[in-house]
Formats: structure tokens, C-alpha cells, sequence
């Protein structure tokens, strides 16, 4: 089972598998060609696609150094909009505006010519 530890160098936290523990568990699950770096990559993916900032990522795999996480950085899904959906999240609340809003379809253009 995965636990929180410290990073020996940062004294971040540190999610990691008791040492054979993470193997043995995989086996016993069947998952075959699953390693545990594999689990805790995915931990590192499933963090930024809920929208957990790189750093915080970064923190809770151990990371010394945020070069380690830039990888995770490809799964943000649009992060500009994200950001922008909650800087204005509150403005429209205060404004009542925060029901749902019909969805135009947009119609493709035609090219010129």
C-alpha cells in the first residue's frame, strides 16, 4: 500500500511503496507489465489532471527538482481556461450568473474560394 514519507534530501513529502511490498502487490493483482514507478506515475498524472499545480505534484512525488515534474506538464488539460473558469467563478456568483448557459453549436465556416 502506498504511504507518505519524507524525501531523504528535501524533507518533502514522498508518496512511495514499502520496499518489495509494491512488487509482491502487483503480482497478486495480476497486473502484469505494471511497475510500481508506473502506479506512482500515474499518481503523478492523475494529480495534474485534477488540476494540482506542478509544484504541489512535484511535492507529493518527492521531486527535488521541478525538472522532474515538467513531464506531468502535457496532461494539463487547458490550464489558461482552468485558471480563467476560477478567477470568474466568483465575479459571476456575485453577479447571479452563475447558472448553466445554453450551448450554441458553432457552424463550421466554408472555404473560400
Amino acid at each position: 500500500m502506498p504511504s507518505m514519507s519524507s524525501h531523504p534530501k528535501t524533507a518533502q513529502p514522498n508518496i512511495k511503496a514499502p520496499s518489495g511490498y509494491g512488487r509482491a502487490s502487483l503480482k497478486k493483482a495480476g497486473l502484469a507489465g505494471v511497475t510500481p514507478h508506473t502506479l506512482r506515475h500515474t499518481i503523478g498524472s492523475a494529480a495534474v489532471s485534477s488540476g494540482e499545480t506542478l509544484a504541489m505534484t512535484g511535492a507529493l512525488l518527492g521531486h527535488a527538482d521541478s525538472r522532474s515534474t515538467s513531464i506531468y506538464a502535457h496532461m494539463q488539460n487547458d490550464p489558461a481556461r482552468q485558471a480563467a473558469d476560477r478567477v470568474v467563478a466568483p465575479i459571476a456568483t456575485a453577479l447571479g450568473l452563475n447558472k448553466p448557459a445554453a450551448v450554441i453549436p458553432l457552424t463550421p465556416r466554408k472555404a473560400a474560394g
